[in-house]
């Protein structure tokens, strides 16, 4: 399947906010719940968010998706860009502006349809 280079970026920075949200809420849960009986005591707007927060290995899963989109944009780089460079590249608040949400809880109404369509 054919993806055109737009869509390819919008689902990169659609993942970069889906993984920012969720390695918060892992460690969130990390940190409250972790050695208690206690199981969060609430329900995602969204359930793509909500199955990938259940995920044990969400985090990781999210960073591949980012990798494998960045290795489909085939920009030309002089050197191998990691992970970390991908985060840095893509501005928070301006993804924020972008997409209409006032803070990283907003992830939970972003239109997530298209992602979908790619998994």
């Amino acid at each position: 399947m054919e993806i055109e280079e737009k869509n390819l970026q919008e689902l990169q920075e659609k993942l970069i906010l889906l993984y920012k949200f969720v390695s918060q809420e892992k460690l969130y849960e990390k940190f409250f719940f972790e050695d208690s009986n206690l199981v969060r005591p609430y329900k995602y707007k969204n359930k793509l968010i909500e199955e990938l927060v259940d995920m044990d290995d969400s985090v990781d899963f999210l960073k591949t998706c980012i990798m494998e989109v960045e290795e489909l944009k085939g920009t030309k780089r002089d050197e191998e860009i990691s992970f970390i460079d991908i985060l840095e590249e893509q501005d928070t608040e301006v993804l924020f502006r972008k997409y209409g949400l006032e803070n990283l809880e907003d992830v939970q109404d972003l239109d997530l349809s298209d992602l979908l369509e790619y998994f």
